[in-house]
């Protein structure tokens, strides 16, 4: 299930109210939450997009939190060039027991 994002994003302003919605999960589902530097890292060609990242989660779905977490990574690194410009990137995967 994907939650989308309504609002403002967290920390750009004071005062800001935001919207509750609860979910159910089961053992074993992953709450993932991330910058969109994720996304936006670069390599000669293009941008990673944010496609790109949500086929390589659904792809590795069945990893555990942080061995999820760690092939993100890595498959970041891999992506970027090594001279691109990359933004702040966040990432934390809770795995519910």
């Amino acid at each position: 299930m994907e939650l989308a994002p309504k609002g403002q994003a967290l920390g750009t302003f004071d005062d800001v109210e935001f919207e509750q919605e609860s979910v159910g999960y089961l053992p074993g589902d992953k709450l993932i939450m991330y910058s969109d530097g994720l996304f936006e890292i670069k390599n000669k060609n293009s941008a990673y997009g944010f496609a790109t990242f949500k086929d390589f989660i659904k792809a590795n779905q069945n990893r555990g939190g942080g061995e999820l977490a760690e092939a993100v990574e890595k498959e970041l690194e891999q992506f970027w060039d090594g001279e691109s410009d990359r933004d702040d990137m966040a990432l934390i995967v809770v795995e519910f027991q």
